[in-house]
Parts: structure tokens; C-alpha cells; sequence
């Protein structure tokens, strides 16, 4: 019988299915994979760029001008109060008694005294009130005054040539904590001959510790369970600290350590009463809005006065500030973790199928195979003579049809064998 013929198993015919099984399967899958991981790692990067672009917007657009509409807000709220406080001292100004008291430089009776004592003592603002006539003698104090260095314009004869003068703010004498000053002056006029009588003089009180929890309190001094929230610091137009809500008697100090934030937002501050408006500054650590206003920005307003031209800022650390930005963040690392999961998929489906296709390609081979392997023995056996073979192939496909060929070759070859003998 002749030998059979050895061959490499890839190609064998076994061997060609496999390799087409495998092709069929894993090229198709391959590619389609491919061009789904690439088209989801294209657009991982655009969204990640879409939203490092939207956190830094958020960052300088939303969170940066919330902070400075902070602190666009209560530069009005101060501007406004000192403005209210201007016509507190006009009012008492117009008193008939003030008036009388003015032009006889004398309090007759003392009831500009009562009417004042009432006023001052109502009011949570007012410390002191007192008169001067045109020639700045004091003709009613309600406390006495601490002599102040003379300038060469007093507050009383500013008030006198002005007709309303709002001095800058200066600190009170004490030990520890003291309050600061400001005076208003406003010429007491007689409106029927017009002449001058003389000053009312309103000294108002302001506690900066008062002040810092006052203000502070409306930016959130303390975020949930503990965290620090907006910082609320306030200078006067000098670069003197009027607030600070983290540090209430920050005040104190006589040469303050300035943060590399507050250094940037006074470095930009003019030193005078010219309107700041809304800003930001982003740093890694810290994200601050900053803005002045003046009187031109409130309904009161007044000629002679053009503001107190306070800089307030309010401040929060980065992290905090940003806290509510960690949902993009989440958003990013969503998007990576979907596209790495698609991969591995891809790659479980490709190992799956390179373990699977080749047990499916054996078994299904086997049904090709061993039809063709029964008609090649019979082929050889015929060739050696031996024509008893029986073809017992029972299949309805192409290789049945072959075999029934087959078997009617082996017929007609024994029926020529038969002639023969």
C-alpha cells in the first residue's frame, strides 16, 4: 500500500479551515474594534480638552466673577451706608434748633443738645456729634474731643468751604483693640438770608472687629462641617486694613505681611477713590475677586463726596472654591474607564475567539475531512488491485455526490474486471 503522503498541518486542509475560520473571525472584529477604540479614544481627547477648557472658564469666568460680584456688592452695601450716614448729618444739620444753636453760637435752653443726644443715641453708627460757628469755636459737644493734630484744613472749615467734607478714616486712641473714625461735616446754613452759621460735625464709629463678623457673615466666614468659606478683607483707599473676617484683629498690626494674592490686588489699587471694577485672580492655591466702587454708584449721591473708595476682596482657597468642579473630573475619568473597558473587551473577545475557532474548525473539519480520507484509502486500495471496496460515505452534500461517483467507478471497474475473466 503506498505511503501517505505527510504535509504541514497549515496545509492540510484542516489546517487551511482553521486559518480561513480564523480569518473570517478575528479580521472583521479586528478592524471594527479598532476603528471603535479609535474613534472613542478621539473623542476621550476632544472631551477632555473640551472640559479642561470648561473647568478653566468655570474657573476665571464663574467662580473668579462670583467672587468679584461679591465684593462689587458690598463696596455699594459701604458706599451706600456712608451715604446714608451723610444724611443722617444733613438732616440734623436742618434741625431748627442746631440752626439756632449756630447762629446765637450758643445752645440756649440746650435743645439742640437733646435733639442730638437723641439722634447719636439712637443710632448704632454715630459716636459723637458736636458745632462749631464760622469761626470754628465749638458751640455744643456731646463728648468731649480728643485733640486731634491740626492740618491746615480741619474737618469743620472743609465742611465750612465745601459745604460737606468726609474725612478719611482714622484710628481711635485706645489699648488692645480700638474703634476707627470718620467725620462728616456739614455746613449749617441759614436758608432764608443766606448765610453761613456754621459746621455740624458727626463723628462716626466704626469697630473693625464689628465690622469683619458683620460682613464676613454675609460671604460665609465657615463652609459645611468646618471648612473655611469666602474670606471677606477690606481696605481703605491708604492701603490701611479696615476688615478682615479670617483675622478680626488683623487691624493691629502696624506693618502687615501681606499674602502673594492681597499683594497682587493691592498692587493695582489706585490711591484714590476711582472706581475698581469686578476682577479676579486664579492662583493654584487661591481664587479671589476684588472691585471698588463709589458714591457715583449707589442712589445716594452727592457733588462733594466721591466715595469712601474702599477695596474689598473675597477670597477661598482653590480647593474649596473648585470643590464643585469635581464632577468633571468625575466626567474625565468616566469617559477614560468606558474606553479602557472597551479595550479590554475587545481583547477578551480576540483571545476568546483565538481559543475558540481553532476547537470549532477541528470539529467541523472533521466532518469534511473524514468523507474525503475514507475515499482516499478506497482510491489507494483500488490501485493496488483491490476492487471488493466498499464506499460507505452518507452524506448530501458535494461530497456525497463524489462518493456515489466514486462508487460507480469501483461498479465499473469490477464490471470490466468480470469481462476480462
Amino acid at each position: 500500500m503506498q505511503q501517505r503522503k505527510q504535509r504541514p498541518f497549515l496545509k492540510s486542509l484542516r489546517g487551511k479551515i482553521l486559518w480561513r475560520m480564523l480569518a473570517v473571525s478575528l479580521i472583521p472584529i479586528a478592524i471594527v474594534g479598532g476603528l471603535m477604540y479609535n474613534s472613542m479614544s478621539s473623542s476621550e481627547q476632544s472631551v477632555n480638552d473640551s472640559l479642561d477648557e470648561s473647568r478653566e472658564a468655570l474657573q476665571t469666568d464663574t467662580i473668579g466673577n462670583t467672587k468679584a460680584t461679591l465684593a462689587w456688592t458690598f463696596s455699594m452695601e459701604m458706599e451706600l451706608w456712608i451715604a446714608e450716614r451723610i444724611r443722617d448729618v444733613e438732616k440734623w444739620a436742618d434741625n431748627t434748633a442746631v440752626i439756632e444753636a449756630a447762629r446765637n453760637s450758643k445752645d440756649a435752653g440746650g435743645a439742640a443738645e437733646l435733639f442730638l443726644l437723641d439722634e447719636v443715641g439712637t443710632s448704632p453708627s454715630f459716636d459723637n456729634s458736636y458745632i462749631t460757628n464760622t469761626s470754628g469755636d465749638i458751640v455744643l459737644q456731646l463728648k468731649s474731643i480728643v485733640e486731634q493734630e491740626e492740618t491746615d484744613y480741619p474737618t469743620w472749615v472743609s465742611g465750612l468751604n465745601k459745604g460737606l467734607h468726609v474725612s478719611d478714616i482714622y484710628p481711635g486712641a485706645g489699648i488692645g483693640t480700638y474703634p476707627y473714625y470718620i467725620d462728616i461735616a456739614v455746613k449749617i446754613e441759614d436758608i432764608t438770608e443766606g448765610t453761613d452759621l456754621g459746621v455740624l460735625i458727626g463723628t462716626v464709629q466704626i469697630n473693625p472687629v464689628n465690622f469683619a463678623q458683620e460682613y464676613g457673615a454675609k460671604v460665609g466666614t465657615k463652609g459645611e462641617q468646618g471648612k473655611l468659606g469666602d474670606r471677606l478683607m477690606v481696605w481703605n483707599r491708604d492701603g490701611l486694613i479696615v476688615a478682615d473676617s479670617f483675622d478680626t484683629e488683623r487691624y493691629l498690626e502696624k506693618t502687615p505681611t501681606w499674602s502673594e494674592i492681597e499683594q497682587k490686588v493691592l498692587d493695582g489699587m489706585p490711591n484714590n477713590t476711582e472706581i475698581i471694577s469686578k476682577s479676579s485672580i486664579v492662583t493654584d492655591d487661591f481664587v479671589a475677586g476684588y472691585a471698588r466702587s463709589s458714591n457715583a454708584s449707589v442712589t445716594i449721591q452727592f457733588d462733594d463726596f466721591p466715595g469712601l473708595g474702599w477695596l474689598v476682596m473675597v477670597e477661598q482657597s482653590a480647593d474649596e472654591a473648585l470643590a464643585s468642579l469635581n464632577s468633571l473630573e468625575e466626567v474625565k475619568d468616566d469617559l477614560n474607564d468606558s474606553t479602557n473597558s472597551m479595550l479590554y473587551t475587545l481583547i477578551g473577545i480576540l483571545i476568546g475567539l483565538v481559543i475558540l475557532v481553532p476547537a470549532l474548525s477541528a470539529l467541523l473539519s472533521r466532518g469534511i475531512t473524514s468523507p474525503i480520507a475514507q475515499l482516499r484509502n478506497a482510491a489507494e486500495r483500488i490501485s493496488m488491485g483491490d476492487i471488493s471496496v466498499n464506499i460507505d460515505v452518507e452524506s448530501e452534500d458535494e461530497i456525497g455526490d463524489l462518493a456515489e461517483s466514486f462508487e460507480r467507478m469501483v461498479m465499473a471497474v469490477r464490471f470490466l474486471s468480470q469481462e476480462e475473466e
